[in-house]
């Protein structure tokens, strides 16, 4: 089947592309590893942020299978691409990404793509939020806390006065949020 030609009523892409869009979005580890043995993107492809994104969560709950699968056809794709791939409209990253969807899986999809070299200080041009103004815009607590352990900055003094992490907590009333960052700026 992967040696075929692309069937003419897929939209486009091979069929190794097609199958792993599907797998992907399918969230099958399995469908995922065997189509990328014959995928040979380059890592900073932009096709790799939208194949990135097909294993997320979407708004349905899924079965502890289902996120364990997920999660390792994400990481499968990561090993893949940077993971700090931009998409071209928001400029969101990844990171950016998993904060927003994060249903219940957002602290363990942000870990791996930390621990694959993500950036905790990208800004995105919608928000004008790096990661850590993202979570607590969206009063992601945990990830509040991940992104400061690994070394976000909670002041950005650098973002716009509205963007940064404390606006985005006292704004939205997080005060959880805005609690843990008055102490950890006070830790510094």
């Amino acid at each position: 089947m992967l040696q075929g030609k692309v069937d003419p009523h897929l939209e486009s892409g091979t069929v190794e592309e097609q199958i792993l869009w599907s797998g992907a979005s399918g969230r099958s580890a399995e469908i995922v590893r065997m189509a990328l043995e014959r995928i040979d993107w380059p890592r900073d492809d932009p096709r790799w942020f939208w194949m990135l994104w097909r294993p997320l969560p979407g708004h349905a709950d899924l079965t502890d299978v289902e996120q364990a699968d997920g999660r390792e056809s994400f990481r499968l794709i990561l090993e893949r691409c940077d993971p700090n791939l931009r998409a071209p409209e928001s400029g969101q990253t990844m990171l950016h990404e998993v904060i927003a969807r994060d249903h219940g899986v957002g602290v363990s999809l942000a870990s791996i793509l930390l621990d694959a070299g993500a950036h905790t200080d990208a800004r995105d041009e919608f928000l004008k939020s790096a990661p850590i103004g993202r979570a607590c815009r969206w009063g992601r607590v945990e990830l509040v806390k991940l992104l400061l352990a690994r070394g976000a900055d909670p002041i950005e003094p650098e973002a716009d006065p509205w963007a940064t992490p404390i606006a985005w907590a006292e704004r939205r009333q997080h005060a959880e949020i805005a609690s843990i960052l008055r102490q950890h700026r006070a830790d510094r």
